[in-house]
């Protein structure tokens, strides 16, 4: 399974790709060969893959070869992935990993991308990443809508694409507030840090997927 959102998203089924590790280059297959787990090998191999199919599609290549492939890089040894390329412009990336996808997107602005598999979350753990307003907010919307566990993890979809897309992870989640709108309009418009980001969200074979790109 190889699909395209928003055009240029690429998610990846895990049991189908995550074992194509003869489309990774030597250091890519180094990398991978430090995870002790083998479902974060294949959630590593599969997303360094998502990348490199979304790199092909920015740059106007339908079917690139094994050939393309060699020739980039998406290594992340102590943190984010970066794009390391054997020549040409290198591009900011965002890979993200579900209980059974990989997905990527990339661009030569700072760009955030979270997959989440829709399951519910305890009420307990809401706080975790979740102010008190964005609770109320949330416990609001289930009144209305019923005890969906996509209010919940639009909230934390959202936020998470929105923390990669400044590579701090989740140590930020206390500082970033999400409008109340992102889960009915499936977008949204917010300030982190003082730079503008819009969130957008969509579903996709069971899971919610997020994209935060600059405003």
């Amino acid at each position: 399974m190889l699909d395209w959102l928003w055009d240029r998203v690429c998610v990846l089924s895990l049991e189908e790709w995550g074992e194509q590790q003869d489309l990774l280059t030597s250091s890519e297959k180094e990398e991978i060969l430090t995870m002790r787990i083998e479902k974060r090998t294949r959630e590593k191999t599969a997303g360094k893959i998502a990348a490199k199919f979304a790199l092909a599609r920015k740059l106007g290549l339908m079917n690139p070869g094994t050939e393309f492939f060699q020739a980039h890089s998406f290594l992340s040894p102590d943190g984010p992935p970066r794009h390391v390329p054997q020549s040409g412009p290198v591009f900011r990336v965002s890979i993200t990993h579900s209980r059974y996808l990989a997905g990527a997107v990339l661009d030569e602005s700072p760009v955030g991308l979270d997959l989440e598999w829709i399951r519910p979350i305890e009420p307990g753990a809401r706080k975790f990443f979740m102010n008190e307003v964005e609770r109320l907010w949330c416990e609001e919307l289930e009144g209305e809508l019923g005890d969906d566990p996509r209010i919940v993890l639009s909230w934390f979809c959202g936020k998470e694409a929105c923390l990669k897309l400044h590579e701090i992870g989740l140590a930020g989640v206390s500082r970033l507030q999400i409008p109340k709108c992102l889960h009915r309009n499936r977008t949204a418009r917010v300030e982190f840090e003082g730079i503008g980001q819009e969130i957008h969200l969509l579903e996709h074979k069971g899971h919610i997927a997020a994209l935060s790109v600059l405003s």
